[in-house]
């Protein structure tokens, strides 16, 4: 397991063998966090805010991702996510 640092505090970023942990706190930045919106490419996980309609971050992951295995999890205005590696 290794931790990939990247330039937002607010992302912490936790890849395994298989998997990559994204976690984004968004404490205290005035959102409705159960009413965004996430989509993932190969490379990338956007989160966007349709109620005040933008992009609120987005992340750039350290290996190429399968979007379609992307699950989330949320509490305390913390967004927990689980996307699966591309194998080759």
């Amino acid at each position: 397991m290794s931790y990939t640092a990247i330039d937002d505090p607010d992302v912490d970023i936790i890849t395994t063998n298989r998997d990559i942990k994204i976690f984004i706190d968004l404490r205290g930045k005035g959102l409705e966090v159960d009413k965004l919106l996430l989509r993932a490419d190969n490379l990338h996980i956007y989160i966007y805010d349709p109620i005040s309609n933008t992009i609120i971050k987005i992340v750039n992951l350290p290996d190429a991702i399968e979007p379609l295995t992307l699950t989330v999890n949320q509490r305390n205005d913390t967004i927990a996510l689980t996307v699966k590696k591309i194998s080759y």
